[in-house]
C-alpha cells in the first residue's frame, strides 16, 4: 500500500487532544512511537505555548519526538519552537531573543 501524508499543525502543548486525533486516524501506539502502516504524519510546527498545563507539554514532545526518531513522522519547526531555540541561544555573549520578563516567564520551562 503507497505512503500517505497526514499534516498536522498548531498542537500549541494540547497533547490529549494529539492522542485523539491521531488514534481517530488509525494511528497506535507502539513501543517506537505513534504509528500507522501505511501514513506517516508532517507535523507543521507550534509544539508548544499555549497549553493548559506543564505536563501537557512534556507529554506532546515525549510522544512526537519519538514519533521523528523512528520515522513515523516530519516535523516542520514554527515560530513558537524557533523563538524557544533563539532565547536559549547565545551570540556573542547575547540571547537571539531577548530577555524580557514576558519571554522569561514564556520560555522558562523549556
Amino acid at each position: 500500500m503507497p505512503e500517505h501524508h497526514n499534516l498536522i499543525s498548531h498542537i500549541h502543548s494540547h497533547a490529549d487532544e494529539l492522542v485523539k486525533l491521531l488514534e481517530h486516524i488509525g494511528y497506535q501506539d507502539s513501543a517506537t512511537g505513534y504509528r500507522h502502516s501505511s501514513s506517516k504524519v508532517v507535523f507543521l510546527g507550534d509544539f508548544i505555548d499555549r497549553g493548559e498545563h506543564l505536563c501537557q507539554h512534556r507529554k506532546l514532545l515525549e510522544m512526537v519526538i519519538p514519533m521523528v526518531d523512528n520515522g513515523h513522522s516530519l516535523v516542520v519547526m514554527g515560530n513558537h519552537a524557533f523563538n524557544a531555540h533563539a532565547f536559549h541561544t547565545q551570540h556573542h555573549g547575547k540571547p537571539l531573543r531577548n530577555h524580557v520578563d514576558k519571554n522569561i516567564h514564556q520560555y522558562r520551562y523549556y
